[in-house]
């Protein structure tokens, strides 16, 4: 039996952001290829939630 992967939950400050809180270049890539295969992706922090939707909200430059 494999097991498959159904929930990702990652840390933001010092994880998943740089130090200039920022996302990885690659993570709408990897989100999409997460949402493809019906992997839910959940953002754990202390922030409040509207920083939380600020920072996946944002932009490439």
């Amino acid at each position: 039996m494999t097991a498959s992967i159904k929930f990702i939950a990652t840390d933001m400050d010092g994880t998943l952001l740089c130090e200039k809180k920022q996302l990885p270049s690659d993570f709408y890539d990897v989100f999409n290829q997460l949402q493809q295969k019906n992997v839910l992706f959940a953002a754990a922090s202390g922030r409040q939630y509207q920083s939380l939707v600020n920072t996946l909200h944002q932009k490439k430059v």
